[in-house]
């Protein structure tokens, strides 16, 4: 039986992943309370993901995933500082990209992202320091090129977090951004790909965002620099990631 497939079905594309999880957590005792208090053990979803994209035209692309997590260790919950992901149903990112790297390397894309800042996997088992300390989702304006060379660069701007003596204040403005430059080749047996970020103002990275938000804004502008490095070789990966902060 011949089965056409509609139109529209060449330009969209469903994908999605979903980690099980079997955790055991232990914390030093210090001779206070039951040893066994001290350890807990967890089955979890963590995180179940769906994505969406579709192609409007050479030129012009849509993004948008969400995210779902049911789970109680420190990773959960934690997981999404920004986002109420746990026990429930997330928007994770959405966005549109304008560009056709067939034609030309330089890109502009707008909306709810991860800007590159820092170097990490988006859905890791476990997340490592240097993802906490890096990672930011928000809404976004990114400019950028990527090149045959291996060479790329990006551009980015946010609105970021309040001072504290402007945190009545109803307007907002765009007051944060970043630069990032990478470079990458795959080209051999062993592979190899680095980069370096520099980011205006470290309070909106998710993690510590929150705790501005619940501080009701930030006292000082903290710069921030990342490094990574990294080499492959078949299916195996080592890298090596860095956070330093300007103050």
């Amino acid at each position: 039986t011949n089965t056409t497939l509609p139109s529209w079905y060449r330009y969209v594309h469903l994908g999605g992943l979903m980690n099980i999880n079997l955790s055991h957590w232990t914390k030093p005792n210090f001779g206070v309370g039951p040893y066994d208090q001290t350890q807990s053990t967890y089955i979890e979803v963590a995180p179940a993901v769906l994505t969406l994209d579709a192609e409007a035209s050479p030129w012009a692309s849509a993004h948008a995933a969400v995210i779902y997590m049911n789970g109680s260790s420190p990773s959960v919950r934690n997981y999404r500082p920004t986002k109420n992901v746990n026990r429930q149903i997330n928007l994770d990112d959405a966005y549109i990209t304008i560009g056709n790297f067939n034609r030309a390397p330089y890109y502009a894309r707008v909306g709810e992202q991860f800007v590159p800042f820092g170097h990490y996997d988006l859905y890791p088992i476990t997340q490592s320091l240097t993802q906490v300390l890096s990672e930011m989702d928000e809404p976004a304006v990114e400019g950028g090129f990527v090149s045959q060379s291996g060479l790329s660069g990006a551009i980015y701007a946010l609105t970021g977090s309040k001072e504290a003596a402007d945190h009545n204040n109803a307007s907002n403005s765009i007051n944060n951004f970043g630069v990032h430059v990478g470079y990458q080749n795959f080209s051999h047996s062993v592979g190899y790909a680095a980069g370096i970020g520099l980011l205006h103002n470290m309070t909106d990275v998710d993690a510590i965002r929150q705790i501005v938000d619940n501080n009701h804004g930030y006292a000082i502008s903290v710069p921030g620099v990342s490094a990574n490095a990294g080499l492959y070789f078949g299916p195996f990966g080592l890298t090596g990631d860095n956070i330093v902060t300007g103050k």
